[in-house]
């Protein structure tokens, strides 16, 4: 009996962890390249840093592909500097890119 009350216990503090993740956005003009590369992986890594992220958070950045799509690229933070500190492209995971065709950045509220 007492090993689905520990079992739920610890379940709800999962789940309760992954509820308080925190999402950060922000629009990259200047990321070349792919959204896997060091480039992104480094604007998304200054952005976690600039919002004090936390292990687990969420960056999305934006780039407008200039022909009418809105690249965004999802990414987890691995490892959250502390402050005054410095980033670098392995403190984010790339997770996934997502094309939006004909809206723009800005459409999308980055």
């Amino acid at each position: 009996m007492k090993a689905p009350l520990i079992l739920a216990a610890v379940g709800s503090v999962l789940l309760s962890a992954q509820a308080m993740a925190a999402t950060y956005g922000a629009g990259c003009p200047s990321c070349t390249g792919g959204p896997s590369g060091t480039v992104w992986l480094q604007a998304a890594a200054d952005v976690s840093y600039a919002n004090f992220a936390a292990v687990n958070d969420t960056i999305v950045l934006c780039k407008d592909n200039g022909s009418g799509t809105a690249i965004v690229a999802d990414y987890t933070v691995v490892y959250a500097p502390s402050h005054p500190g410095t980033t670098a492209p392995g403190d984010v995971s790339w997770n996934y890119t997502q094309g939006n065709v004909g809206v723009t950045c800005a459409d999308l509220g980055y």
